[in-house]
């Protein structure tokens, strides 16, 4: 199964099931806490480290668990790393979904393909947004009708950055689980600018994709730049990374999720948090987003005492920022098009969408869990 330990169009009309498939786009659960906010508390190990890397591989690249590459670094080191094509055991759940014609495009993975991040992509958003911040286009507590000026005049205009950035804005969601439906739309910004109060604003954690595709629409409007050339220039190219982002058929850049790179490059931006920003976004940022008592904070989530980007059908950045270690899993995808990205789930055109497995194809449940992968990992 194993390739290497080396670090370094679609053909046929999709149904995506899970395009209600952005319906686990972000990861587990967790809702905010009324408690009095304080720095996350990493607890210090009194026993020696110790990886069991073998186990812990052997767990996470297992034929049924559609993994196509994890990595392990440690102080900057690579401890390991592992990709591979599909399994047998993989295939044959192809097969006995009548996906057989789709099993060619997850053969020959090399270390260097392309991955995807599904909603690991707001967690990149949010860094954009800090230095945006750090720019002084934007304050995260400032109301954001200040740029989305369509809710100036109703009671939207009580709505912070930072309640959009903590799934806090009360705003209703689009239909299916998760805001999972906003891809339905040509024109998803729109449609999400459109959305009315729900809830009242702070009262309740309420994972929506609207809020984050609002997000990237608010560092437009206050940089005055494309979103993505902002990206480019001020968090991709310091990185060396290449990154696709995908948009939506209006040309709205997908801000909740979708940005494609290799997982070397994954691990440049794991490793620019792991050094509290490295200069590209200000510490106090990434203070502020290990500032918290919840599971979810700033577009990121808090588990097993680490902080993680969490992506639908297992896209893992996991910072260690304890033991100085940054854990990378991606699961097997097949990218689609050369060149642009976008985004096509109308009824009544040819559907694209980033193919991934096995959710996101087959609409069957990921039986990888980054809380198993880290227990093996840390028990010697």
């Amino acid at each position: 199964m194993y390739l290497s330990n080396n670090f370094a169009t679609n053909h046929s009309t999709i149904i995506f099931l899970s395009l209600i498939f952005l319906s686990g786009c972000g990861g587990g659960g967790g809702g905010g806490s009324s408690a009095p906010e304080v720095t996350q508390v990493i607890p210090n190990s009194q026993t020696p480290i110790y990886w069991n890397l073998d186990a812990a591989f052997s767990y996470g690249m297992d034929d049924g668990k559609f993994t196509q590459q994890i990595t392990v670094i440690e102080n900057g080191d690579v401890l390991r790393t592992a990709f591979r094509d599909i399994g047998t055991q993989e295939v044959a759940r192809l097969e006995a979904s009548f996906q057989s014609s789709q099993v060619p495009n997850f053969q020959g993975v090399r270390e260097n393909s392309q991955l995807t991040s599904w909603s690991t992509g707001k967690s990149f958003m949010s860094i954009v947004m800090g230095i945006a911040q750090d720019q002084s286009f934007l304050d995260i507590d400032e109301y954001a009708s200040q740029y989305l000026t369509e809710w100036s005049d109703d009671e939207r205009n009580q709505i912070t950055i930072r309640h959009l950035l903590n799934m806090r804005s009360g705003l209703q969601k689009p239909t299916g689980e998760a805001g999972g439906n906003i891809t339905v739309y040509a024109n998803q910004l729109q449609m999400c600018l459109a959305l009315e109060l729900q809830e009242e604003i702070n009262a309740k954690f309420e994972y929506n994709n609207c809020s984050s595709m609002l997000l990237g629409e608010i560092i437009e409007r206050a940089t005055g730049q494309d979103f993505k050339t902002y990206a480019d220039v001020n968090l991709f190219n310091p990185l060396e990374i290449n990154a696709s982002w995908w948009t939506d058929l209006s040309g709205n850049y997908l801000s909740y999720c979708c940005v494609d790179m290799t997982q070397a490059e994954y691990a440049k931006f794991g490793m620019m948090l792991l050094n509290k920003g490295d200069g590209i976004v200000s510490q106090s940022y990434i203070d502020d987003i290990l500032t918290t008592t919840a599971n979810y904070n700033l577009q990121f989530w808090f588990f097993d005492s680490t902080m993680q980007t969490i992506g639908f059908d297992g896209q893992f950045i996991v910072v260690d920022f304890n033991n100085d270690l940054l854990i990378l899993r991606n699961s097997l995808y097949h990218p689609q098009t050369d060149g642009d990205y976008v985004l096509n789930n109308t009824e009544d055109s040819n559907r694209t969408g980033p193919i991934t497995l096995p959710d996101a194809l087959l609409g069957d449940g990921n039986n990888f869990s980054m809380s198993e992968f880290l227990r093996i990992l840390k028990t010697p």
